[in-house]
């Protein structure tokens, strides 16, 4: 998808340089433009030849787009049952669960089977609603909300992260194509809780799972549109997995080497929108 200009500065160019008309957002804008030119001017010069130019840039216009609607008929079970597919396929582990004790009791038996000690949480409405720090705290584990900032310091809590054997945060949107968590980093929502401990845990409503990545690009225009993009968007589709030359996989070297998705499956009134 590509988009046309945004509406402010606008540019035309002449024989003598960027001539600017119309309004320029920023000085930034601006002296970057400059700076831009410059440097090219001089890798001209260096090469001994006039400088190049494009004289009409235009946008791509695309005429069709036959990945939209490709799952419109797919009923959101469909869509569930497939990403539940697509992850389990990939070495993620899914817990369907329709009722609030069952993903209750799998917590409490996994957190004892995986000797967990230590959790990170990001501070998220949505996971203490669920009575998340209770559960754990009944179950014996630690547990701390992701709360760095200038004030508190970054480097204390990466390396609590570091000393979590567990991460739980709560996805942002997911994918049913490819099997994908989508997690939006903010305030108290650190990129280090979904990666850095030894195992992630992520929370998905049956409603957030959509078909595939070109039907989550809308939201991701309109955010960018209202400036409120994140400053980073993690795509994961399973735990850690990397391969040497010789393709012999290892768990667990760039990133939690267990993934385990809570898929709450049911339709009763929920806020699973932050």
């Amino acid at each position: 998808m590509v988009d046309g200009p945004e509406e402010g500065g606008t540019a035309a160019v002449s024989d003598v340089g960027r001539t600017y008309s119309g309004t320029v957002e920023s000085f930034d804008e601006m002296h970057d433009e400059r700076n831009k030119e410059a440097f090219l001017q001089h890798l001209a010069q260096r090469l001994g030849r006039p400088r190049r130019r494009m004289a009409d840039v235009r946008p791509l216009r695309f005429t069709s787009h036959p990945w939209d609607g490709r799952y419109d008929h797919k009923t959101q079970d469909d869509l569930v049952d497939l990403f539940c597919k697509t992850l389990q396929s990939q070495g993620g582990q899914v817990w369907r669960v329709q009722t609030h004790h069952a993903w209750q009791q799998r917590l409490a038996e996994w957190v004892q089977q995986k000797q967990v000690r230590r959790a990170v949480l990001w501070r998220d409405a949505r996971l203490e609603a669920l009575n998340l720090p209770e559960l754990l705290a009944e179950a014996g584990v630690e547990w701390h909300f992701w709360q760095a900032d200038e004030s508190t310091g970054h480097r204390r809590w990466i390396e609590l992260a570091k000393e979590a054997q567990l991460g739980i945060t709560w996805a942002d949107a997911a994918l049913a194509e490819t099997g994908t968590v989508v997690m939006f980093s903010g305030p108290g929502k650190g990129r280090s809780v979904s990666l850095v401990p030894e195992a992630h845990l992520v929370f998905v409503h049956r409603r957030q799972i959509q078909g595939r990545l070109s039907d989550l690009m809308p939201r991701l225009r309109q955010c960018h549109r209202q400036g409120q993009l994140p400053s980073s968007i993690n795509f994961v589709s399973g735990p850690s997995s990397s391969a040497d030359i010789e393709m012999q996989i290892v768990k667990g070297v760039h990133g939690p080497r267990e993934l385990a998705a809570v898929v709450l499956d049911w339709d009763e009134a929920v806020d699973w929108k932050e």
